[in-house]
Formats: structure tokens, sequence, C-alpha cells
């Protein structure tokens, strides 16, 4: 018997805040993006997944601003439920998560966004919430 799963969170590739190499963010986005159009390709054409089910899209990038905004624009283009936002919550400090916050108002209010904080706590949600 299979179970059939009503949210997919598409992969991502973890770059957190304090990785400095630009490869890595730059690779990080391009497999986000590859791996969601693949789930949404197999979504559109498998007749085994011919069911209601949502698609989250990742969004990676690090801590450099526009990359995230380059994968925020990509993603935001595509038919997906969400977005998660990735490299959060690890040890970055307020101020250096809220720049990278910012670039996530590029996608569409109408749409939810996951923030996976390690070990948020009260403040780092209103933080997010706030943006």
């Amino acid at each position: 018997k299979i179970m059939r799963v009503d949210l997919v969170a598409s992969p991502g590739e973890e770059v957190t805040l304090d990785v400095t190499a630009a490869r890595r963010g730059q690779r990080a986005v391009a497999r986000a993006a590859e791996s969601l159009k693949e789930i949404l390709e197999a979504k559109a054409s498998d007749p085994e997944l011919d069911f209601e089910w949502h698609v989250l899209a990742s969004i990676q990038g690090g801590a450099d601003v526009k990359l995230r905004q380059k994968a925020c624009e990509g993603a935001a283009s595509m038919p997906v439920a969400g977005y998660w936002i990735g490299g959060l919550g690890y040890s970055e400090g307020l101020p250096q998560r809220a720049q990278v916050l910012k670039a996530s108002t590029l996608l569409p209010s109408s749409r939810p966004r996951f923030l996976p904080l390690n070990c948020g706590n009260p403040i780092e949600v209103l933080q997010a919430v706030m943006l």
C-alpha cells in the first residue's frame, strides 16, 4: 500500500548564512530549481500521482541577497502551494537573518512561507512575521 502525502517540500541544499563560497550558494539555488521542476513535471504527467497534493519550493542562496532574490523570482513563477526558506536557524544573528528575510518579500504574499528555524524563539518568529 502506498502512503499518499498531501504536502511535499522540494529538496534543498542547506547553505547557512556563514558560508561565503559563491559557487556553493549558486549550486544550491540551481539544484533547488532543478528538483522543483522535476517534481512539478512528475506531478503533471505521471498518472500514479493524479491525486490532491501540494508542493513547497525551496528558497536557498546563503547570505547572498541577490542570489536569494533570484531564487524567489524563479520559485514565484512556478505553480507551487508555498515556499520554505532554507539556511536559517543555525548561528546567524537577527540583523543578518533580517536581510535574507527581506529578499523573501518578493514571494507572493498569497502563498505561505515556512521558516524551519532550528532553535527559533518567540523573538525570531516575530521578526519573520513582521517582514
